[in-house]
């Protein structure tokens, strides 16, 4: 009796692979394709390797970038109104400082004025103040004069009139005005 196998005898794939011959004139430039081949795939991999990267850089230095540009803003507007209070803070402190020249002038005219003499209007200008008031004498004005003279704080004095008023009761006054000014010493 004749048998007969069906089935082929199952070999291993290496086996059908070194069945292969390659031609002996083929070996060398085929390891060169594939060394080059590899040289190639590598290079491109590092060159994707370094895109990614420069990429994830350009992100993170944009991300920055718009974060330090909000605190430009933020600062900018906040060097805004420093500068805004820092002005008005200069223009309190002047007028605060202002004010207590004056005071001090007013003081130093309510000081040097004699008892014998009064005010009866005191007028601000730009140049210092005007002052017109009575005097019961002439010497009333006088000493008024050499007392506004001597204090540093009133202002140079200038006598611009007098005139002699006369009351109802007979006794005579000298009504004056005088200027002082201010920065005149």
């Amino acid at each position: 009796m004749l048998s007969f196998n069906y089935l082929r005898e199952s070999r291993h794939p290496w086996e059908y692979v070194a069945g292969w011959s390659i031609p002996t004139a083929l070996r060398m430039p085929l390891r060169c394709l594939v060394v080059c081949s590899c040289f190639v795939a590598l290079t491109w991999a590092f060159e994707i390797v370094r895109l990614h990267q420069a990429q994830r850089s350009r992100e993170v230095a944009e991300s920055m970038y718009a974060a330090q540009s909000r605190l430009m803003r933020d600062a900018s507007a906040y060097e805004r109104r420093v500068r805004m209070l820092t002005e008005l803070d200069g223009a309190v402190r002047r007028a605060a400082e202002s004010g207590t020249r004056v005071a001090q002038r007013l003081a130093s005219v309510a000081r040097d004025l004699p008892t014998d003499a009064w005010l009866t209007a005191i007028t601000p200008d730009a140049s210092g103040m005007t002052l017109e008031g009575f005097g019961a004498s002439l010497d009333a004005v006088r000493r008024a004069l050499l007392g506004f003279s001597r204090d540093p704080n009133a202002g140079a004095p200038e006598l611009e009139r007098t005139d002699l008023d006369e009351s109802s009761s007979g006794k005579s006054f000298v009504r004056f005005s005088m200027h002082l000014s201010v920065g005149a010493r």
